[in-house]
């Protein structure tokens, strides 16, 4: 497979960055082939977490193309002190779509057709 490390530098950099994502593609053990997953995403900075979700999705475009059939990623709603587990992700166009093989962590996805 490949990774695609993205960053926002914080006030400790380069110890510490305010934002980071990892994007990662290739032969999937949740049988979701062809789909592009963000496996990390934290945001620490005072950039709005839709925006960089949006700006995320258009470097990975720019770098990869586009992917097979969309992007997806897990939200773990136990281990998040959100009341909205991926809130960030609807807002930026992102769907809710069925969960782990655990049934702990749900999926959201962006199909290829409703890339911007």
């Amino acid at each position: 497979g490949r990774v695609l490390v993205l960053y926002v530098p914080g006030p400790g950099w380069p110890f510490r960055a305010a934002a980071g994502w990892v994007w990662w593609s290739g032969i999937r053990d949740d049988a979701f082939n062809g789909w592009w997953n963000c496996s990390f995403f934290r945001n620490e900075s005072d950039y709005q977490s839709s925006a960089l979700i949006l700006g995320a999705v258009a470097i990975v475009r720019d770098k990869w193309g586009d992917p097979p059939f969309g992007l997806d990623t897990y939200v773990w709603p136990a281990k998040l002190r959100s009341p909205r587990p991926g809130a960030c992700y609807r807002i930026a166009g992102w769907y809710r779509g069925g969960w782990s093989k655990d049934g702990q962590k749900q999926r959201l996805y962006l199909p290829v057709s409703e890339l911007r």
